[in-house]
């Protein structure tokens, strides 16, 4: 498992359930800041992206040490 798929993993494991409290992000002209029940969609879209991306690196992944068995 690569660095960036363990970094996703723990991502979806404990950041984005911390992120069911409260959460803030920053941006260059300041944070925008969560809580609770109006967080819930945002929650939902980070979810969905980060599963997607994981999704994808564990496929290329694959790919490349299928290549490396070769």
């Amino acid at each position: 498992m690569s660095e960036y798929t363990e970094q996703l993993y723990y991502t979806l494991a404990k950041r984005v359930p911390a992120m069911e409290r409260d959460f803030t992000i920053e941006t260059n002209y300041g944070p925008i800041q969560f809580y609770g029940d109006e967080a819930k969609s945002v929650i939902t879209a980070v979810r969905k992206l980060l599963e997607r991306q994981l999704k994808a690196a564990e496929k290329a992944q694959a790919k490349a040490q299928a290549r490396s068995e070769s």
